[in-house]
């Protein structure tokens, strides 16, 4: 999306013709962190709205969404009634439920932004479809699955978007990934503000109320960040936080063993390609 905002009002009066329409998300273009840290303010400002950043270094961009925080969501029921409504070719009502749960904070799930994508594509609604494909994109190469929505973003920007069966017709399975079992609302916002040193992760931590394991997991989340970005030092000071940590649950265990694995798969990939 190709938009400059010169002033808060520029930006608020963006959000309120695009986002209060759809109720769903905006998705900007790539920008510096200062850039990013004033786009972050201003919507912190903005009644029921909020934003997080995805992606990593000069590819990092801000996904803007509306805010609902409704009380009593059940988010393991909307998920599968989601999923049932996309089976059953209900692309409207899987929409509107995704959307729902993206409004109440449920923002780290791949599969989510895809479904919600792919129901806009079966409704021949491409346009729209554009946004949630790349998100759901970016979130799946951040975390190292199998999918790939490229061919099918490629297509819809060149405006020769075909029908392409195992994609369109993919399930939740296909995103899976430990850490989606981990609903922690505004994953991805906390841990922005935490690589941008905006708060301490303390500050961060009270603010939030997150428990010890929250806690733990979001520092795995950011070591498999750094490490997916090569700065093994920096992954590595988190990652032994993690294991000096008492206490740890069984999940927390099974992600710190993942987040091993992961850096020593892209310290062994990036020393092949430095051999080359």
């Amino acid at each position: 999306m190709e938009k400059e905002f010169s002033s808060y009002h520029d930006l608020v009066s963006y959000i309120k013709n695009k986002l209060y329409k759809t109720k769903g998300i905006i998705l900007l273009d790539h920008m510096n962190a200062k850039k990013r840290k004033y786009i972050h303010n201003l919507i912190d400002n903005i009644k029921n709205i909020s934003s997080f950043s995805i992606g990593y270094n000069s590819t990092r961009r801000i996904v803007i969404r509306y805010d609902l925080k409704e009380d009593n969501i059940d988010i393991n029921e909307l998920i599968n009634l989601g999923n049932i409504s996309y089976k059953n070719k209900d692309y409207i009502n899987c929409i509107n439920i995704f959307k729902k749960l993206l409004a109440n904070g449920v923002i780290n799930v791949s599969f989510i932004y895809a479904k919600i994508g792919l129901s806009y594509i079966k409704l021949n609604n491409s346009e729209e479809a554009l946004d949630y494909l790349i998100v759901a994109n970016i979130l799946n190469k951040s975390q190292n699955k199998k999918f790939n929505l490229d061919s099918l973003i490629n297509a819809i920007n060149s405006g020769n978007l075909y029908n392409e069966k195992e994609v369109l017709d993919m399930s939740v399975e296909d995103f899976s990934s430990s850490f989606d079992d981990f609903q922690i609302n505004n994953v991805n916002e906390i841990i922005d503000l935490i690589i941008t040193n905006k708060n301490t992760i303390k500050d961060i931590c009270s603010k939030y109320n997150l428990s010890d394991e929250e806690i733990n997991i979001i520092k795995l989340l950011i070591a498999k960040n750094y490490y997916t970005d090569s700065y093994y030092d920096i992954g590595d000071r988190y990652l032994k936080e993690v294991e000096k940590s008492k206490n740890k649950s069984k999940r927390v265990n099974k992600l710190l063993n993942e987040v091993r694995k992961n850096k020593l798969f892209y310290k062994n990939r990036n020393n092949k390609l430095e051999l080359k």
